[in-house]
Order: structure tokens, then C-alpha cells, then sequence
């Protein structure tokens, strides 16, 4: 980390507690509603809530980035977002609405529907360019870093009440704030001339319309996303209880595997980043094929070694080519062009993975082997597509 830009510490500081908080609350909010409620289903609804929200942020998502500079949007959400904690730890206190607390968490989510694509555009203005692959490496760790420890943090905390849960998390978030305070961003300007929500919206489809980069990206995601789902908890459950024939929980273990690759990726992409960089085309398309392979071997092994083994290298592979392809992007599109690439990729990814979820998990409840068969055959397809595109990367 020293090599990089001070403002680049700020940006990393301030989403490193934001992401914390992010997963804290919603920890608090699934424990506060089964305790309250004892429906598993309720529960459920929480992260299918904040899903749609995310994807309808989308939507207004140009419109706001049109009008107000990159620090202000972060600025503004992030301030709400901590006031949003307070009223929701009002209403577990003084309260037991629970249709509340969805409401919500649709708002707290809507607000990061803005901020999640900007996140991605932010490294180049905060980072000299031969650095970006590094700060890349460094932000993918610390994403898997939180998302290996937030959970069983959350877990943790949730023996103290979601109420406190709810008051660390807006602890974490005004340290955001205080943190983008102190945040510059070159060429921090607005994206276009401002204009309606409709119009800003069509001009972002045009944009991406015309972006080789963004075709790839969008359809990749699209099939990455159920290759993904099936690597969800709770499908892992049912690969656990059927294939393994083991006691379910043991599925937070082959999950936390996944996430220890992530790591490992990351540590990998700051060790060896320039010349991971030097065969990015390789591993954009070559790594599908390798997680086609890990998918069917997983699904077919009855040994819990090998499970952990192919899930941890199944985080090392998946990390490695998303970081790679990403700094790719980030190195070759201007701001205004990565802001409209990753809005509506974070569209498309929100959607996809809300629909295969469904799809995938319903797939499961007859055939866990299928449903991994489905996911492989997906991976089979981003390699195809990625050989289309090859050339887009060196």
C-alpha cells in the first residue's frame, strides 16, 4: 500500500468500513426479522429486496450522475445511508414494524445502486496509471477480506441484539463519510450535459451500444451470474446434505474456502501484477474453461478434501480474471465511458443473478448435479464469448 496515492488510502479506507457495515446491517436486519417473525421466508426477503433495489437505481443512475460530481453522490449517499441506521435502530427499539424495516433496507440499497458502478471508475482518479492493477489487487483483497470475516463477524455481534449491530454499522459509516470528506478525484467533473432521467438513461444505453467492451462485459456477466449461483449458500447446503451426505453446516466451510482464493487472488495480482497484466488474454479466456471443469469435478466428488480444495482454487481462478479484466477496461476507457459500462453492468448482473438464483435454486431442489451441469455449461459459453473478443485485451 505504500506505493499508492493518499487519496487512493482515503477511497480504500472508506469503502473498507462501508462494505463492513454494509453486510453488519443486513446480518442485523435477517436476525431482527426471524426473531420477531420465526419465517425463514421473511428472512429471505431481505436480500431479494435489496437486489431489486440495486437494479432500480439503474435506471435513475445517469440521470444523477449528469447532475451532481462523483464525491457528492458518494458524499450524500454514504451521509443518508448513516442517518437510514439511526431511524432503523429507532424502529427496532421503539417498534415492531417490520414492513418498515424493508422499506428501508429498499432505500439504503436504491442509494447503493449509485455508488456500487462509480466504485469501479474511481481507481483511475485516485491512482497513477501504472498503478491501477495494484490498487485493483488491493481492493479485491479487501472485498474478500470482508466478506470472509463480515459474516461470522455479524454472526458474532448478532449475541449482543441487532440494535447494536445496527449502532457499530453507523459507527463504520460515519467513518465513510469522514474518510470521502477528505477524498479528491481527478477530473471529478459532471458526466454530461444535464438532461431528463429518460434521456440520460438513453444516452448511457448509446454509449455502452457502442462499446466492443461493453458487449463483452454485459454478456459475459450474463452467464457468469449463473455460473455464480450455484455457489450460493444455500445451494452448497443442498450439495452438502445430498452429495456429501454431511451435516449442513459444513457448507460455510467449503464457502469460506471460496473466499480464502479470493484472497489468495488478490495476494497473487500485487505480487505478480505486472506480469499477470503481460497475459491478461490468456486468462480471460482460459480461466471459463478451467471453472466449466472445477464445476462438474465438484459436483461429481463425494471427498469434503477435495471440495474445499476446488473451491479455494475456484475463488483463486475467479479472482484472478475478473481483477485482470477490470483493470483492462479501467486502463482503456475514459471516465465518462467506464461510468456508463459498469451502470449498466450492474444492471445486468443484479437482474441475471436475481433470476438464475431463482431458477438454479429451484433446479437444485430436484437435481443438485444438474443445477452445477447448468452453471459449467455457462462457463462453457463465456469462453466461447471471450474467444470472440480476444483481442480486445493483450
Amino acid at each position: 500500500m505504500r506505493k499508492l496515492s493518499i487519496h487512493f488510502k482515503y477511497l480504500y479506507f472508506s469503502q473498507l468500513f462501508a462494505n463492513i457495515g454494509d453486510v453488519l446491517y443486513i446480518v442485523a436486519l435477517i436476525g431482527y426479522v426471524y426473531s420477531q417473525t420465526h419465517s425463514a421466508q421473511a428472512s429471505v426477503y431481505i436480500p431479494i429486496t435489496i437486489t431489486a433495489a440495486v437494479f432500480s437505481s439503474g435506471w435513475f443512475a445517469p440521470y444523477v450522475y449528469s447532475r451532481w460530481s462523483k464525491k457528492e453522490i458518494l458524499l450524500f449517499n454514504q451521509t443518508v445511508k448513516t442517518f437510514l441506521m439511526i431511524v432503523i435502530l429507532i424502529i427496532m427499539v421503539l417498534t415492531e414494524q417490520i414492513y418498515l424495516l424493508y422499506i428501508l433496507a429498499f432505500l439504503n440499497a436504491f442509494l447503493d445502486g449509485f455508488t456500487n458502478p462509480l466504485k469501479m471508475t474511481l481507481i483511475p482518479l485516485t491512482e497513477h496509471t501504472e498503478h491501477i492493477g495494484y490498487a485493483n489487487a488491493q481492493m479485491s483483497m479487501m472485498n474478500g477480506m470482508v466478506q470472509i470475516g463480515s459474516w461470522s463477524l455479524g454472526g458474532i455481534l448478532l449475541l449482543l441484539g441487532s440494535e447494536w449491530v445496527i449502532v457499530i454499522t453507523t459507527v463504520l459509516y460515519i467513518a465513510s463519510v469522514t474518510l470521502i470528506n477528505r477524498l479528491h478525484l481527478q477530473q471529478d467533473g459532471l458526466e454530461t450535459d444535464q438532461t431528463s432521467i429518460f434521456r440520460s438513461f438513453s444516452r448511457m444505453m448509446k454509449v455502452n451500444q457502442s462499446l466492443k467492451e461493453s458487449h463483452f462485459l454485459n454478456k459475459t456477466t450474463l452467464f457468469e451470474s449463473i455460473g455464480h449461483s450455484v455457489w450460493l449458500a444455500a445451494i452448497l447446503l443442498v450439495f452438502v446434505a445430498e452429495r456429501l451426505q454431511a451435516n449442513v453446516s459444513w457448507f460455510s466451510l467449503i464457502n469460506a474456502l471460496f473466499f480464502l482464493g479470493v484472497l489468495v487472488g488478490g495476494l497473487l495480482l500485487t505480487k505478480f501484477n505486472d506480469k499477470l497484466l503481460n497475459h491478461t488474454r490468456l486468462y480471460i479466456v482460459t480461466i471459463p474453461l478451467i471453472l466449466a471443469l472445477l464445476n462438474i469435478i465438484f459436483v461429481y466428488n463425494k471427498s469434503f478434501l477435495l471440495a474445499f480444495i476446488i473451491s479455494f482454487i475456484f475463488g483463486v481462478c475467479d479472482e484472478l480474471r475478473a481483477t485482470l479484466m477490470h483493470t483492462q477496461l479501467q486502463m482503456r476507457l475514459d471516465d465518462y465511458s467506464l461510468t456508463a459500462l459498469y451502470t449498466l453492468n450492474g444492471m445486468v448482473y443484479s437482474l441475471c443473478f436475481c433470476v438464475s438464483s431463482y431458477v438454479v435454486g429451484i433446479t437444485a431442489d430436484y437435481s443438485v448435479v444438474a443445477a452445477f451441469l447448468i452453471a459449467a455449461c455457462a462457463y462453457i459459453i463465456c469462453f466461447l464469448i471471450s474467444m470472440k473478443y480476444r483481442k480486445l485485451f493483450k
